[in-house]
């Protein structure tokens, strides 16, 4: 306890000296004797914020604050932005959900304004990633029925198209009187994508 309320101060020296390196080094010398200190953690964290090769100590730094308090939402919001710069997609996402879904006492109009939108704007690409495979067309079927839970403007016609192909991928090419219902819904699923620019 007394090695690492020095190696705390020592820490705090080197801060104010603006010796970063020095400083981490004091603060993960103080994880490696007691790793769930929350000073040295938060220590760190601040210094490999802006440090793109310490992107791994740094979302493991936050991982570790965010499990010992689950209502730390500025520390999930770090997680869900350090997902999103380093283009993880489906982590982002859904990092940016809990955030959307959370109580309204976190953060400013702006974080949640800009958690909304990129919420909105991941699920989208992958929706559309999802869509453009026949094989994943249920994922895209889940992630646009997402988008209008979420985000009730959300256009719904896209369902019926998916719906559509997926019926269409799945019919089999002998069963004449499934080919002649689903040929009765082509004309309509065409009009439905374009109107909504899916095709």
């Amino acid at each position: 306890q007394i090695r690492v309320t020095m190696l705390l101060g020592w820490g705090k020296e080197r801060l104010d000296k603006v010796d970063r390196a020095g400083a981490t080094d004091k603060f993960e010398a103080v994880l490696r004797l007691e790793p769930g200190n929350e000073q040295a953690n938060d220590r760190l964290i601040e210094l490999w914020m802006d440090n793109p090769g310490k992107s791994e100590q740094l979302r493991a730094a936050l991982e570790a604050k965010y499990e010992a308090n689950p209502k730390d939402w500025a520390t999930l919001k770090m997680l869900a932005d350090i997902a999103h710069r380093d283009k993880q997609t489906e982590k982002a996402a859904q990092l940016y959900q809990k955030l959307y879904e959370a109580p309204d006492e976190w953060g400013s109009k702006q974080d949640k304004t800009q958690v909304a939108a990129r919420l909105q704007t991941l699920l989208e690409a992958m929706r559309n990633e999802a869509a453009a495979k026949p094989q994943t067309l249920e994922r895209a079927i889940e992630l646009q029925k997402t988008l209008m839970r979420l985000f009730p403007a959300t256009d719904g016609r896209l369902l019926e198209v998916y719906d559509y192909k997926l019926r269409l991928n799945r019919i089999d090419p002998k069963d004449e009187a499934g080919l002649l219902q689903l040929a009765g819904l082509t004309i309509y699923a065409e009009r439905q994508a374009r109107a909504v620019g899916a095709l």
